[in-house]
């Protein structure tokens, strides 16, 4: 027999455990926001939990909407337990801002073990869509502009 040969070195991933995905659907977790936290789980790299980076113009630009509407995904976020924020915002004294810097609560940082406080949360109703959850409901058909005469 052969021994078989692997590839070494192969693509980057990010790490969704089936559990944490049942929570986004219990906790009823905006689209926009769940967006926002893969994006936020991309960016760990296993020991900077607690230190992850995303400022709000650049997860704009990987989510398709505007800075404010990212605002709120990071409100919905905290609120529910799935992120804490570690370091506010601030801006530096040479005029050059910083963004606030996050913990994932389902991962342990720095030997502590992990937080996970959406567990404890009772579910939200379900109510009508929010326009954070409209902008996931995937492309919208226009309707043909009428021409002016």
């Amino acid at each position: 027999m052969t021994r078989k040969t692997f590839k070494r070195g192969g693509g980057k991933f990010a790490k969704l455990d089936h559990w944490l995905l049942d929570h986004w659907s219990r906790l009823n977790l905006s689209c926009g926001a769940r967006s926002l936290h893969v994006e936020l789980i991309r960016r760990f790299t296993g020991s900077n939990n607690g230190k992850i980076y995303l400022p709000t113009r650049e997860a704009a630009e990987r989510l398709d909407v505007s800075r404010n509407t990212v605002g709120s995904y990071y409100k919905e976020l905290e609120a529910l337990g799935f992120i804490a924020q570690m370091r506010g915002a601030s801006l530096g004294i040479e005029g050059k801002g910083r963004a606030a810097e996050w913990r994932l609560t389902h991962l342990s940082e720095n030997s502590k073990p992990a937080s996970m406080d959406f567990r404890n949360l009772e579910p939200r109703p379900k109510n009508r869509a929010t326009p954070a959850q409209k902008s996931c409901q995937g492309p919208t058909e226009l309707a043909p502009k009428k021409e002016k005469v």
